[in-house]
């Protein structure tokens, strides 16, 4: 988990403006044998955080069906790459294989690890996915976009449901910090000029990982109550073991009565609303009207 580090995400495909698209998006799908009429062998990957976190490891879900009368195995291969205006960076790259057995679907969470990016001020983290497809099959591969970030800020978690309501606000508020207005920290430039950037990784709670792991690239998590109660059990668990270990979870209510006990994290003093984890912390914020979130308050959080 990197200390104080804002994801900015560069829009290379979607528009900065546009902060509504489902989420998670599958990545890569083939059907293979599109003529036939059912029983299609089919692959689907799907990135379960819509940015690259600037350490620690990329969830990805994977999906397989099999209409061959053998085992086959898809072979995954990852590249993880940070760069910077004067540094062209690091590389790691990992590798996976996973099989489905004949006339059978399997479903697989591969977590991908990611370099740690240690360049001062602001850099670039980016992910090329390539499959190696069974004989006979074509192989796929995608360059996720690419996730510009800043070391003087948190790398943020936000559920897509705060996204969809403070994206584009909350993306305009740190452009304008870190451009060095209202009070900000002085220019934020990429390749020579100032970049347009994204306020933090969105996800969907109703599929996040129940590993801590895809979380530690991060600092903060913020989320509503409704998204809350959404996630598996296994996903709460990750996330307050994530808690313990130094990230920040933020919990959005609208009802002033909800404390910790109400959402089942710590029941030994009623009406608790903040409590520490271990090395980090989780706290209950009330919800505006509306969801709408005080732009400069959550940028600095």
């Amino acid at each position: 988990m990197r200390n104080r580090i804002l994801l900015l995400a560069l829009p290379v495909i979607l528009g900065a403006a546009v902060v509504e698209a489902q989420r998670p998006r599958t990545v890569i799908k083939e059907i293979y044998d599109p003529t036939r009429k059912k029983n299609k062998t089919e692959l689907r990957v799907t990135p379960l955080l819509d940015q690259v976190p600037p350490s620690g490891y990329v969830p990805i879900r994977v999906f397989i069906l099999n209409d061959a009368s053998i085992r086959r195995a898809w072979e995954f291969d990852f590249t993880s790459t940070d760069s910077s205006y004067t540094d062209e960076g690091n590389q790691l790259r990992s590798s996976f294989s996973v099989e489905c057995e004949a006339g059978k679907e399997t479903e697989v969470e591969l977590l991908v690890p990611v370099v740690t990016a240690f360049q001062v001020g602001n850099s670039t983290t980016e992910l090329l996915i390539e499959v190696r497809a069974p004989a006979g099959l074509r192989s796929s591969s995608i360059d996720l976009p690419p996730t510009s970030y800043d070391e003087r800020f948190p790398a943020v978690l936000v559920s897509e449901e705060l996204y969809n309501r403070n994206g584009t606000d909350l993306s305009s508020e740190a452009e304008t910090q870190l451009s060095g207005g209202a009070g900000g920290f002085g220019p934020h430039r990429y390749r020579g000029g100032v970049s347009a950037i994204e306020f933090g990784a969105a996800f969907n709670p109703a599929q996040m990982s129940g590993d801590w792991r895809a979380y530690s690239g991060f600092d903060v998590c913020l989320l509503t109550e409704d998204d809350w109660a959404t996630l598996s059990s296994g996903a709460r668990t990750a996330l307050l073991r994530w808690g313990r270990l130094g990230g920040s979870l933020v919990v959005y209510t609208s009802n002033p009565d909800t404390d910790l006990a109400t959402i089942h994290v710590d029941k030994s003093v009623p009406g608790r609303r903040a409590a520490d984890l271990g090395w980090g912390t989780i706290r209950l914020e009330n919800l505006p009207p509306g969801g709408i979130l005080d732009t400069s308050d959550t940028v600095n959080l």
